[in-house]
């Protein structure tokens, strides 16, 4: 008696005569569940890359916030120049103005602060900037207020050269903080593109295994499944051409092995019937 193998014994090794059932529609579950795994880790990759993204959309967010900071600080600069040209003939609301200019600045630098995270290489201009700015207030506040109104000219004509040349010198800082915003914004195009670069690689490269691995598998699964569907088949088509006792190997523990097990039932049943046939034959003879 000839034996076509099926074989699929599953991940347990389980056989015909009972254990686990590893049938079609649950490899065809784990199928999916596999595919569905796939694109969850392409999904992650997409959050992880938008992460990234985001990250480096803040950085430019605080360099964008940072330039307007020290735009706000040039334009007090500016009224306070006009302030110190004309400090002889200033009167008192005019100090209050150019006090209530630093204050602004002030402020301003408060929120440059805020945004210097994403500014390392301009910490020590800052600094600079800060303590030159805390200088005009000072000399605003302690000696132009004073000498305003007691109306000293000659004490007023000296402030105002030592008020320009602390000008000068914030005018100067401003200029290294903004060359050093400019850097920062040319170093963050540099990163950004990269940061894009990789996303679009990631995904790329992660939905394309996803593919890969679900039209693999998917290859793998239908493979089997027609190898042992061929091995029925082939004994059907034995036994039509005469082989009655042509058997089906029962190996594994799904629907295909059930079907093999009923076509071995049904091949000895028709054995059995032709040896009947064969017997009841030889005695009529």
């Amino acid at each position: 008696m000839s034996t076509i193998s099926v074989t699929d014994a599953g991940p347990d090794g389980g056989d015909a005569d009972g254990g686990f059932r590893f049938s079609l529609s649950l490899k065809v579950t784990l199928l999916i569940l596999c595919v569905i795994v796939l694109l969850v880790s392409v999904a992650f990759f997409g959050i992880l890359s938008m992460q990234a993204v985001s990250q480096n959309l803040e950085r430019e967010q605080d360099l964008v916030a940072a330039g307007n900071s020290i735009m706000a600080v040039q334009s007090r600069s500016g009224a306070l120049r006009r302030f110190a040209n004309g400090m002889d003939t200033a009167g008192e609301a005019d100090v209050k103005g150019a006090v209530d200019d630093v204050s602004g600045q002030r402020v301003a630098l408060n929120y440059l602060q805020m945004q210097m995270q994403a500014l390392p290489a301009g910490q020590g201009d800052f600094q600079r900037l800060t303590q030159t700015t805390e200088s005009i207030r000072e000399l605003l506040e302690q000696e132009v207020t004073p000498a305003t109104a007691a109306g000293d000219e000659a004490t007023l004509a000296a402030l105002s050269g030592e008020l320009n040349a602390l000008l000068d010198q914030q005018e100067q800082e401003l200029v290294d903080m903004g060359f050093a915003v400019q850097q920062a914004m040319g170093d963050w195009d540099f990163v950004y593109s990269d940061a894009l670069a990789d996303v679009r690689w990631w995904q790329l490269l992660a939905a394309a295994a996803a593919v890969v691995a679900a039209v693999g598998m998917g290859l793998i699964v239908a493979r089997r499944l027609k190898r042992r569907i061929s091995g029925v088949s082939e004994a059907v088509t034995a036994m039509t051409a005469g082989e009655l006792e042509q058997r089906v190997e029962l190996i594994g523990n799904d629907e295909i092995t059930d079907l093999a097990r009923n076509f071995n039932e049904m091949a000895a049943a028709m054995t059995e019937h032709a040896e009947r046939l064969s017997e009841e034959k030889r005695r009529f003879h």
